[in-house]
């Protein structure tokens, strides 16, 4: 950052300084660049690689609870989609399949705890405990 390099720009399959963070689970370098954020692309924290993922959606599916809960909290678009149209709920139940899922994720709001609840049913392990 003090050496002026870019913080947006992407490596060849669009992954950013962000997403990077994200996926490697270091929420101290995802606080550290949401420092500079008013300096930045305005729309910095959601920007998706070539493939569609976002950081949120890296960190869902990695099961980074602290980077997740971090993005949240600056305001990141809960409900973009990648290429493929997983969201970030999606991808972390296909990260971790667990009831883990469920709690981790309720922040979220009835929309995405319904989508968690929907995909964890079709899982045979859980059909009988979700009804």
């Amino acid at each position: 950052m003090q050496a002026k390099a870019s913080v947006h720009k992407g490596m060849h399959d669009g992954s950013t300084p962000i997403i990077i963070a994200a996926e490697f689970n270091h929420p101290q370098a995802l606080a550290l660049l949401a420092t500079h954020r008013p300096q930045l692309h305005p729309n910095f924290m959601n920007q998706q690689r070539n493939d569609g993922m976002s950081a949120l959606m890296t960190a869902a599916y990695f099961n980074h609870l602290d980077c997740v809960r971090l993005l949240l909290a600056l305001g990141v678009n809960a409900a973009l989609a990648d290429e493929h149209g997983n969201t970030a709920v999606s991808l972390a139940y296909q990260g971790s399949e667990s009831q883990e899922v469920m709690d981790n994720f309720a922040q979220f709001g009835d929309t995405t705890r319904n989508e968690i609840r929907v995909k964890m049913k079709m899982n045979p392990k859980y059909r009988k405990a979700l009804g």
